[in-house]
């Protein structure tokens, strides 16, 4: 090693793995490109690309005449206010100039021109009630006037049955479940039997 030129690589696993990795890949290579013909131009192109357009410092010009957009003008504070019949004339400040309110001590009394206009203007249209709401106060009105309430009196001591004719109890076969009523007249079954129906049906 002292006595030639030649750069000697230090031999180690990583240099071996890059060496073969290279010369794997050339051989794949080779393999691929077997029966190509290799492109003999060159990809350059032979004639030269025009050079980029260099940026304008001013807008350019043009020989036709730019459009100008009318625009109305300018009528703020221009427009007549129509005073209407039995209104008050009322006046419009400008818009810099400050509202000022004053606020009066003491109410002012209603003039007699005022009060002469208000005793003038019709009286205002009848509320509509509907015929439920009357006739609830209208018998709120007589009930108050004789002093008590009207009690309801009741036509029958006990409720019939409409089949059968007897008084609603269990000793005449008649009987009630939740909202439905039993005749066991009228369905040939007893009342014991029916309950047990309606019972384990709803359960």
């Amino acid at each position: 090693m002292e006595k030639t030129t030649l750069q000697l690589f230090e031999l180690n696993q990583r240099t071996l793995a890059q060496w073969h990795n290279k010369r794997q890949k050339g051989q794949e290579q080779a393999v691929l490109l077997q029966g190509v013909q290799p492109p003999s131009a060159s990809a350059v192109d032979p004639e030269p690309q025009p050079q980029p357009r260099p940026l304008l410092r001013e807008a350019p010009t043009y020989a036709h005449l730019q459009y100008v957009f009318l625009s109305p003008p300018n009528a703020v504070g221009l427009a007549k206010q129509r005073n209407h019949p039995g209104a008050a004339v009322r006046t419009i400040a400008p818009a810099l100039a400050p509202l000022v309110i004053p606020v009066p001590h003491a109410p002012a009394l209603p003039s007699t021109s005022s009060a002469a206009a208000a005793a003038a203007a019709p009286p205002p249209p009848p509320r509509l009630v509907q015929r439920t709401t009357s006739w609830r106060h209208k018998k709120r009105a007589e009930e108050q006037e004789e002093g008590s309430k009207r009690k309801y009196e009741r036509k029958r001591a006990e409720n019939m049955c409409g089949l059968c004719g007897q008084r609603k109890r269990k000793e005449f076969g008649l009987s009630r479940f939740g909202n439905t009523s039993f005749c066991s007249a009228s369905s040939g079954k007893t009342v014991a039997q029916w309950l047990a129906e309606m019972r384990a049906g709803k359960l």
